[in-house]
């Protein structure tokens, strides 16, 4: 059985990361169960994110330690709310060491949205992935 979204934080999330001309097809896709499918498969190679947003690593420091370690630089807590193609990660909450560990290298789409809900990190396919930051390094949090 299908887990229970976070409908409220999925709209959130799509709110602040998601580019204003796509915000409400997405949010009519969050909010529709019938519709959520479409959601999840344009994560594996979503391209709507807010540009302003995108933090991305080094090659070098591309592991999942280091983007545990930027995200909790940032100010991520301990746990963490996840969106996913993998049914069984999806609208899920778990620990953010434990949801980086479980997504970092496997190339489905996956959000994994921190708290507080202005940080999160993305996987998508072939090695595409960040960090979205609304609050960037050096501004009043």
């Amino acid at each position: 059985m299908p887990n229970t979204p976070n409908t409220k934080l999925e709209l959130d999330f799509v709110n602040t990361f998601v580019v204003r001309p796509k915000r409400a097809r997405y949010v009519g896709f969050v909010v529709s169960p019938r519709l959520r499918p479409k959601f999840l498969n344009a994560l594996y190679g979503f391209s709507d994110f807010d540009p302003r947003f995108k933090v991305s690593l080094s090659r070098r420091a591309d592991s999942s330690h280091a983007f545990l370690t930027e995200l909790r630089h940032r100010g991520a807590g301990s746990n963490a709310y996840l969106i996913s193609t993998n049914h069984d990660l999806d609208a899920v909450t778990m620990p953010l060491d434990a949801a980086i560990n479980d997504v970092h290298g496997f190339g489905d789409g996956t959000i994994i949205i921190c708290a507080p809900a202005h940080l999160a990190y993305y996987e998508g396919e072939w090695r595409y992935r960040f960090i979205l930051d609304s609050h960037p390094l050096g501004s009043a949090r």
